[in-house]
């Protein structure tokens, strides 16, 4: 029944491998994601735009609950919403893609850093350290987990993917 694009990637690989099956809806993680979707002509029936996945799963439940969703995902995948929905969803998952980790060295500390994905943060570390006063800003429960787990607890939550949503939270 849906097809649930957790990430610009996932967009980006499902398509190069795959084409939409007929009659599928296509649900989105982000207004990014979404308009990834739109720039190749597809319409999102659902979009979550929490940077909360529990929130997302929740709210996709609440409204298309015993539905067949397959996601297209990455090796990495955390499965956060697939988590919060197979209670009352059939699950699939689709892996189209691999995270691999492309790790730089900083040449001097910033105040601010903002980290995607644990898999960012923990790429991040390979080769540098996070300043003890620097502010965090972690996409999602997840990746604030994992920074917390390293000790950092000076972080923020944005309530959205947006630009403008990150800057509030800064």
């Amino acid at each position: 029944d849906w097809l649930f694009f957790v990430s610009r990637n996932a967009v980006k690989h499902y398509f190069a491998q795959f084409e939409l099956p007929e009659n599928t809806k296509i649900a989105a993680v982000g207004m990014a994601t979404a308009a990834d979707l739109y720039a190749l002509g597809y319409q999102c029936a659902f979009i979550g735009d929490s940077t909360d996945m529990n929130a997302v799963a929740a709210d996709f439940v609440r409204q298309f609950a015993g539905t067949k969703v397959c996601f297209p995902i990455g090796n990495r995948s955390r499965r956060s919403i697939q988590s919060g929905i197979e209670h009352a969803c059939k699950i699939e998952e689709l892996q189209v893609y691999e995270t691999l980790a492309q790790a730089v060295m900083l040449e001097e500390d910033a105040s601010v850093y903002v980290f995607t994905s644990p898999s960012c943060f923990e790429s991040f570390l390979a080769h540098n350290q996070l300043p003890k006063n620097s502010l965090v800003v972690a996409m999602g429960n997840t990746t604030a987990a994992a920074v917390e787990k390293h000790g950092h607890t000076n972080l923020v939550v944005p309530s959205g993917f947006r630009a403008d949503q990150i800057a509030m939270a800064i």
